[in-house]
């Protein structure tokens, strides 16, 4: 049975889609947090060369960025999870303030300040001209574009907010179906109306995602200044989204010319 590879945001969505793949794929395969694991073993460069296990796996790989665009796509069946760049921006900003981290506690409180001095709309503007944050987007895309690519899904984060039920439908597509009335109740625990009750909710834990429920945060959080410029940084990204997920197109091309 071929692995598959859940590409994903890092985004609270991500955590929800994560246990939905977990419950719906059963005993087919073995789960790993692929990426994490990775990442505390071997520096960027190799991850960047690594070649997942092929067969008998489900491997979340959380870092778009680190994708391995050497690897033969069609020895995988392949999950893709993204989220309107918008919005993931103002999530991570968030994110910061209670995000573990392995840096010493004086170290952090000094970076946790520096970044409240600039408020979220400076911090935005300033992430969104770093490379990497481009690579994180056109790495999706080079997977979705990809000749070779047989069976995948895209799964987004809007699907997931404004449809839980197509959401997992789409998932086991590719995992398969979840048969027992465990696997079931653990899939109510995901709809966002129940997230408030979910004990592995990420939400219930690190503050700024506890309105991640819909999409189109940055409109209630962002300066109209600051979202004109995120327009224009992302409208090829978002132009992208919208087409590779349809039903949710509004959401992405809002306020695009």
């Amino acid at each position: 049975m071929k692995s598959v590879i859940f590409l994903a945001s890092q985004t609270s969505g991500t955590g929800s889609y994560w246990r939905i793949a977990c419950a719906l794929n059963e005993d087919r395969r073995l789960p790993s947090k692929y990426f994490q694991k990775m990442q505390r073993n071997i520096d960027a460069d190799e991850i960047r060369r690594a070649i997942p296990p092929k067969t008998g796996h489900l491997l979340l790989f959380n870092h778009p960025p680190s994708l391995n665009l050497n690897m033969n796509v069609e020895d995988y069946d392949f999950i893709v999870n993204f989220r309107d760049p918008r919005d993931r921006l103002c999530n991570t900003y968030f994110w910061q303030f209670g995000h573990p981290t392995s840096e010493p506690e004086e170290q952090r409180q000094a970076r946790i300040s520096k970044v409240r001095s600039m408020g979220i709309d400076q911090w935005v503007l300033k992430q969104s001209n770093k490379s990497v944050i481009r690579r994180y987007y056109d790495n999706i895309f080079w997977l979705l574009g990809h000749k070779n690519l047989e069976t995948y899904v895209v799964a987004s984060y809007a699907r997931l907010c404004c449809d839980i039920e197509s959401a997992v439908k789409k998932v086991s597509t590719v995992v398969g179906t979840a048969t027992t009335k465990e696997g079931l109740e653990k899939l109510a625990l995901e709809m966002p109306e129940n997230l408030g009750n979910n004990p592995d909710w990420i939400g219930n834990d690190w503050g700024g995602a506890n309105c991640d429920l819909m999409p189109g945060r940055y409109k209630r959080e962002l300066e109209p200044g600051t979202i004109e410029k995120l327009n224009e940084i992302y409208s090829d990204v978002l132009k992208n989204m919208a087409r590779y997920d349809p039903d949710y197109a509004e959401y992405y091309l809002e306020g695009l010319n």
